[in-house]
């Protein structure tokens, strides 16, 4: 879409649409104009096992708890990346 607008509410997208359709900007609000906008990013494939070694010897040695810990680390890692599903 040429001449989108993005209208964020703090982490929340409040508005995505045509700027024609946009709500007003208020007089406080920032405003950053990008060359474009992407969606989140999909991962098809992956595995969270949260180890810190390619080796399945180890994962099956290591410690369930410890490793779901890590794996939350990690998910949470993904999505600061920005992949998102």
């Amino acid at each position: 879409m040429e001449r989108g607008t993005v209208v964020l509410d703090g982490a929340t997208i409040a508005y995505a649409g045509a700027t024609a359709s946009a709500p007003p900007k208020a007089s406080d609000e920032d405003v950053h104009e990008v060359p474009a906008v992407m969606p989140g990013l999909w991962d098809c494939h992956v595995h969270l096992f949260g180890s810190r070694q390619a080796n399945i010897e180890a994962l099956a040695k290591s410690d369930p708890v410890a490793a779901a810990a890590r794996a939350v680390g990690d998910a949470g890692a993904m999505l600061a990346a920005g992949i998102t599903s």
